[in-house]
């Protein structure tokens, strides 16, 4: 016989099954990884791979096919000046979907175009670089799932963590410099020299917007450019030993 604490448990979870379908639909998949790779010159590389949960989606809303999948997603990127998709493939096993793009751009203003690519939008976030007052690189990434003018919903924590605790989204960064520190208001943080990683469940970002901030290291010459710089300094010395010599 069910008791009535157990009613009242499973009258307030059939309640909030269908706001729990509602953000498994703003949030359109269930796991999301990715690595970023910057260059001194802000060129770099983007990868991503992307699982979605069919079964959740076809049951409360039938896919678009013109919505978040491979083709619309290259497609809407490579006609972003300074970015190209590299390679692409979808893979499907059970009820799962995983998209997997990698990408390269030419400067973080073309990296930046991203801020606006349509199906992405949601996943990638907003990006943003600028420099600190002692001329470090500073990045901050602005994610959030749902749209804002969506109406706030309050999801219970524990309903949360039940449902959507054990999906991971994963933001890596790579530097190009050391990385000096690092700002998030939740999720697991992990740095180890010009890498920085950022980990969420899946019920953490339904929470509401999460703020990460890398700040890395002024970028120089690097190695190349010392060795340059060597070369001339020696050459300039022989040169003028030289001169000394023939008078």
């Amino acid at each position: 016989m069910t008791s009535g604490v157990a009613r009242t448990q499973l009258s307030r979870i059939a309640c909030i099954l269908p706001i729990a379908a509602l953000y498994a639909l703003l949030s359109a998949c269930v796991e999301y990884h990715e690595t970023l790779t910057l260059n001194r010159d802000g060129s770099g590389r983007l990868s991503m791979r992307i699982e979605i949960d069919e079964t959740v989606v076809q049951r409360f809303a039938p896919i678009d096919p013109g919505g978040l999948n491979e083709q619309s997603m290259t497609e809407s990127i490579n006609i972003l000046p300074g970015l190209q998709v590299t390679r692409s493939a979808t893979e499907r096993r059970d009820d799962h979907q995983t998209i997997r793009l990698e990408l390269k751009f030419d400067s973080t203003d073309s990296l930046l175009r991203l801020n606006d690519a349509g199906d992405y939008r949601r996943h990638f976030g907003n990006v943003s670089f600028s420099e600190t007052a002692s001329g470090d690189l500073a990045l901050v990434r602005q994610v959030q799932l749902a749209e804002s003018k969506s109406p706030a919903i309050e999801l219970p924590a524990e309903v949360a963590r039940t449902l959507f605790g054990n999906y991971r989204w994963r933001y890596q960064i790579n530097m190009p410099t050391k990385i000096r520190r690092t700002e998030s208001p939740g999720g697991q943080v992990a740095i180890e020299g010009e890498q920085v990683t950022w980990e969420f469940s899946l019920a953490e970002l339904l929470k509401g917007s999460q703020r990460l901030e890398v700040v890395a290291a002024k970028p120089g010459r690097g190695a190349a450019g010392i060795f340059i710089g060597i070369g001339l300094m020696l050459t300039a010395v022989a040169a003028l030993w030289l001169l000394r010599g023939r008078k």
